[in-house]
Formats: C-alpha cells, sequence, structure tokens
C-alpha cells in the first residue's frame, strides 16, 4: 500500500510540474504576442485605420449585419452596443471584440469582420511641385506617393522635405525627411507613412551660390561659387585665365552628371562677352575644360588697345587681325607710331608701322614672338599756355591796327 501511495504522489508531482511549466509558457507567449498595431504590423496586414469600411457580418441577426465606417477617432457605431474602438486591430482581432461586446446581450454570438478596402487621406503639399494643393490618397500612402503625384520641380530639393502632423485644432508637429535616401537606397527611413491632414512642403534648392570648376590650362584650376548669371568667361577670368598653353578655340562646357561637350570658344567669347551665344550662362554643376594647345605660336601685343596680352597666332595673321583681338585701339593710340619687335637669326629687329593706315595693318604679317607696342598719346590738356600766348599775341595786333 505505501509502495502504491508513494508511486501515485510521485506521478502527482510529475504533473503538477508539467502544469507549472505550461502555465510558465502561455505567459510568455501571451507577453510576446503583439497586440493591436504590433499585431497588424507583425502579421503584415495593415491596420484598421480611420476611413476604412468594415462589414460586420453578425450570423442570425441581420439587423447588426452591415458595414460601418470607422470615424476619425478610429470607432465604429453599432446598434445595442455603441461605440466599438477598432483602430490599429486586424479584421480578425476587431471580430473577435465585437464578438465580446455582443456576448452581453446575445447567447454565443457568431461575429466575422472583413475589410472592403483602405480608407482615403487627405495631404496637402505645397512648394516647388507642378501641382499644389489636396490630393486624395490611400491610407497606406507614403511620402514618394504624394510627391509624384503632386510633380516635383526641377529646382524642388528632395533632402529636405518638411511634413506638418496634424488635423485642425490639433497640436502640430513637423518632421524633416530626406527622400533622396529612399529614390537612392530604397530605404523606408526617407519615405514616412503619411496621416490624414499631413502638409507637405517641398522648398526649391538655393540658388544663393552655384558651384562650378574649371580644369585644364587656367591659372589657377579648382572649384568655384559663383553668383547667379555669371558666364564662361567670368569664370576663366576668376581662375587666372588662359595659359600660353591653352588651346582657347577648343575649350569646352561639361555639364554636371553628363558626358556632353558643349564648345565654347574663349576668344569669340572675349570680343563679344555680352552675347549669351558665344558666352554661355552656367549652371550649377557645370565645368569647363581648357585642353592643352598644340604647342600654338603666339604675339604680344600692348599698349594702348582695350585687351593687352598674349594671344595664339591663329593660322596666317596680320597686325589688323592682332588690334582686332586685342579689342581695338584706345582713343589716344599713337597707332602711326607702332613698333614691332621681331626676333631674327641675327638678333632682335626693329619694325615701325603705321597701324592707323588700315592697308598697311592689313598687309603687316605676323611672326611668331612678335611683340607689338602702340604707344598712348598725351591726354588734351584743358589749359594750353603756349595757345593762350597766341591769343594774346592776336589780340595785341588786332590793337597796332
Amino acid at each position: 500500500m505505501t509502495k502504491y501511495l508513494t508511486r501515485n504522489a510521485k506521478c502527482l508531482a510529475v504533473l503538477l510540474a508539467s502544469i507549472l511549466l505550461l502555465c510558465v509558457y502561455l505567459h510568455k507567449a501571451a507577453a510576446q504576442e503583439p497586440q493591436g498595431d504590433a499585431a497588424a504590423a507583425a502579421s503584415g496586414i495593415v491596420p484598421i485605420g480611420p476611413n476604412d469600411p468594415l462589414t460586420v457580418t453578425v450570423i442570425g441577426e441581420p439587423d447588426l449585419t452591415n458595414t460601418y465606417m470607422v470615424d476619425a477617432v478610429g470607432d465604429i457605431q453599432m446598434p445595442y452596443v455603441g461605440k466599438i474602438h477598432v483602430v490599429g486591430m486586424t479584421p480578425d482581432e476587431s471580430g473577435k471584440l465585437i464578438q465580446e461586446k455582443l456576448s452581453a446581450i446575445y447567447t454565443a454570438p457568431q461575429v466575422s469582420v472583413v475589410r472592403n478596402g483602405l480608407g482615403g487621406i487627405s495631404v496637402t503639399l505645397i512648394g516647388a511641385v507642378t501641382k499644389e494643393g489636396s490630393s486624395a490618397l490611400r491610407r497606406d500612402a507614403h511620402l514618394n506617393d504624394a510627391v509624384q503625384l503632386a510633380g516635383p520641380t526641377p529646382e524642388a530639393d528632395l533632402k529636405h522635405i518638411n511634413v506638418t502632423h496634424g488635423m485642425p485644432g490639433q497640436r502640430h508637429t513637423t518632421d524633416t525627411y530626406d527622400l533622396n535616401i529612399f529614390l537612392s537606397s530604397g530605404s523606408a527611413v526617407g519615405n514616412p507613412l503619411l496621416a490624414d491632414g499631413d502638409t507637405v512642403f517641398i522648398p526649391k534648392i538655393s540658388q544663393s551660390m552655384l558651384s562650378v570648376s574649371v580644369t585644364g590650362e587656367v591659372g589657377k584650376a579648382g572649384r568655384y561659387e559663383i553668383n547667379p548669371g555669371q558666364t564662361a568667361f567670368d569664370l576663366i577670368a576668376l581662375a587666372g585665365g588662359l595659359l600660353p598653353t591653352a588651346d582657347p578655340t577648343a575649350t569646352y562646357i561639361q555639364p554636371m552628371g553628363t558626358t556632353v561637350q558643349n564648345p565654347f570658344n574663349y576668344m569669340t567669347a572675349a570680343q563679344n562677352p555680352a552675347n549669351a551665344q558665344l558666352n554661355p550662362v552656367l549652371k550649377d554643376g557645370d565645368q569647363i575644360v581648357v585642353p592643352l594647345g598644340l604647342s600654338l605660336p603666339t604675339y604680344a601685343i600692348l599698349g594702348a588697345v582695350l585687351k593687352p596680352g598674349q594671344y595664339p597666332i591663329k593660322g596666317v595673321m596680320t597686325l589688323l587681325d592682332a588690334i582686332s583681338d586685342a579689342g581695338g585701339l584706345e582713343d589716344r593710340a599713337k597707332a602711326k607710331q607702332t613698333i614691332i619687335t621681331r626676333t631674327t637669326p641675327k638678333g632682335p629687329a626693329v619694325i615701325t608701322v603705321d597701324a592707323s593706315n588700315t592697308k598697311t595693318a592689313a598687309t603687316t604679317y605676323l611672326q611668331a614672338g612678335d611683340n607689338i607696342q602702340i604707344p598712348h598719346g598725351s591726354p588734351p590738356s584743358s589749359l594750353n599756355p603756349l595757345g593762350i600766348l597766341e591769343t594774346v599775341g592776336s589780340i595785341f595786333s588786332i590793337f597796332r591796327l
């Protein structure tokens, strides 16, 4: 008998231990089971939200079976039981809650809930978009859905989009998102879920300064910050001008992110800097490339010209061509006394030319290394003592008559 009782006691102890372990397991499972929004997220189902249409079927109760619209605070209104808060739940969870509420009135009610679609939200978009104003979106719409629907303009700053949350009369908060993160990597960080009443503001990219660069045969290649409206000629001047080794006729502009090479003739632009076709206005990110010339011979023209400096000899060139490339003569230029210093096998030679004579200038051909000097004339004097003496002498001669 004692042996039998001992065996029963052991069985009872094992049973109690098993029950205890089962209780611990169920407790942990209940603690880990997602609830509400967390359950919906874990199941991959979009949780019930405002404006969702729910078809509730109560078997044998046609007066309760109906389609109910979730209101702005997340409730549905049912006969006999009143408001039931279902927002954040899955349809199955809401069915269990409704069944629980009805159990206080009905015996073992059988309830099923089907969501007929997602309710819509109203989102307002303003700023750098082609279609400003309110837009109706699905409740599961994200920031990119709204932005693409409104159509961002080319100057839209997608890195600093402000989303203001809150319905009228509610406390408002604003968050800033970088949509480019989502567009480049698909990361949800830059593409949040929107809510009813959100206002999305897309600013314009700041145009206070433009970032451009110049490489190649210039005095100081590199990246420069320039004002909107500045030209290719301006940038090359900012970079210290062309080096003697540059080919000014083969320069080109390459827009950011492209392999396009837009030709830019520096010499032509220098003569017509106000002509936007010859001297284009730069855009943000543009790069000017100044290639190395093929050992082009040069000459120098100094003195009374508008743009003195060193210039390449392009083919057969004359003194008239050189004056033209240098912007023409100054008003006080003593062109008749133009001097060309030239290197010859016998040593330096000095040639005096009347550059004021167009025919002479057009038939005076340049050679590599020529140094052209056009003297400045004396400025006109407002008071000429000799002229005054001549005038006084004339007056006295009149009185002698």
